[in-house]
Order: C-alpha cells, then structure tokens, then sequence
C-alpha cells in the first residue's frame, strides 16, 4: 500500500520489448511512477508511443545495463572445464549463451554451426541455457536437429550453468542470433572477458556491440552472413585478439 502511496517517488525500470506495449504500460503505470527507466533506447522506443499515450510528458530516461568486469574477466579457463568439456581438442570454440527458446535463435546457430564445422571439423559449439518450458519440448528440437545435421559431435548443450564466465573464456568467439533483445547481458559480460561478438543486428544489441569494433553485425535471419563473421574471427586469431581487447575496453568505459 505504501508503494501506491503519491507520497513514495516511483520508478519503472523497462528490460524488454514486450508484444503489446500498451498493455503492459497500463499495467506497470498502476502505481503511477514519477520516472520511467529503459535499458536501451531500443526498449525507449519501442514503448514511447505508449508512454506518451499513458501519461504525456513522463521523463523516460535510458540506463544501459552492465557487466561486473571483475566477475567477467579476460584470462584462460580453468583445468577442470576444459577436461569435463574435452576442450583440448578443439581448434575452436564458438559459445551461445541464453534461454533456449524460439527468440533466442539458437535454430540459427546451429544452422550456422553446420556450414562451419565443414571447414573447421573440431571446432565445437556450445550453448549455455536451457528450455525453461515443463515439456522441454524446444530443447528436444535442438537435439534432434542437431543429430539430423550430423554435428553430435561438434555440439554440446550444457543448460544452465553457475560458471558461464569460465566458459566464455574458454571460447574464440560469442554469438547471438536473437531475433529480440533489450539489453543483452551475454554480449556485454562476454565483451568483458575480452571476446569478439557476432550477432544479428536488432535494437539493444546494435547498443551492445560496436560493428567493426567490437564485433560484427549482421542482417537478422542471416545465416550465411553470420556464419561468414564467425569465420573471419576463426581463421585470423590476431583479429580475435584486439577486437576482444577493443570489447573489453568499451565495456570498462561505458558499460
């Protein structure tokens, strides 16, 4: 009750483009905020209209999300990792890191993973996150698709994990083939670990990442382009290195 009252200043933070942004501004404005806070622009604009409409004049101001650069720091992983995930016998590894879900796009990457596993057969590719859903039924497509793709082998999907970073830093490359993001904290803490990012290019994302700088952007659906990003970062390792460096600083300055 003290959280309604117009005595208490009230904020509500925006983390994620929703499907029906009148609805859930009519929702969240029930308390009445005095400041609306958005992850990314991206999230600003995708609920302006509504915000406007709801309450005109409201402030909207943008507060990006953030990695912890201690936690998420560059440095080679731990013995332990790389003997549970045979990582030693990998010339690459390519790393996914969310819920495993349609939106996510992880379809994507493993149809990315098998155009690159035919130039770089032991490379592997991993996917952190799991199907959220009781039936776990999109977990299952993922497994069978990639048995059907013939990457049993190459792929490996870990569900959730408490040592993401570990992983991330046993990785050449992150991707994120989201088809909706508000602001990625994958590419933002795997950016701190000081890892090159392919990813498509949607709203909250082009934030995350500086195309060209700290890793490349590509067309939303575009498999063959990803695929093409992840390559140039696989086959020039000096490349890998001062774009993760050029991540790494980005993050410490901005995010």
């Amino acid at each position: 009750a003290r959280a309604l009252s117009s005595r208490v200043r009230k904020i509500c933070h925006l983390h994620y483009p929703g499907k029906d942004p009148r609805a859930e501004v009519r929702w969240a404005f029930a308390a009445r905020p005095d400041l609306v806070i958005a992850c990314s622009a991206g999230v600003r604009d995708h609920y302006a209209a509504a915000i406007e409409e709801a309450r005109p004049g409201l402030p909207v101001r943008v507060l990006p999300n953030f990695a912890d650069t201690r936690r998420h720091s560059p440095g080679p992983p731990p013995p332990r990792l790389v003997e549970e995930l045979d990582l030693a016998r990998a010339s690459h590894v390519v790393t996914m890191v969310g819920q495993l879900c349609e939106r996510k796009g992880q379809g994507d990457f493993l149809a990315m993973a098998a155009r690159l596993a035919q130039e770089f057969p032991r490379a592997r590719f991993l996917l952190v996150g799991d199907d959220l859903s009781p039936a776990k039924e999109y977990r299952a497509r993922l497994e069978a698709e990639s048995a059907r793709l013939g990457l049993a082998e190459s792929v490996r999907i870990l569900g959730f994990r408490d040592d993401v970073e570990d992983i991330v830093r046993a990785s050449d490359v992150v991707a994120l083939p989201s088809s909706f993001e508000g602001m990625p904290l994958s590419l933002l803490e795997a950016a701190s670990c000081g890892k090159p990012i392919v990813a498509y290019a949607i709203p909250g994302v082009t934030e995350a990442v500086a195309d060209g700088e700290t890793g490349r952007l590509v067309p939303p659906g575009d498999v063959g382009a990803l695929a093409a990003a992840v390559r140039e970062y696989l086959a020039h390792p000096p490349l890998r290195a001062s774009v993760g460096a050029a991540g790494r600083a980005r993050v410490e300055r901005e995010f």
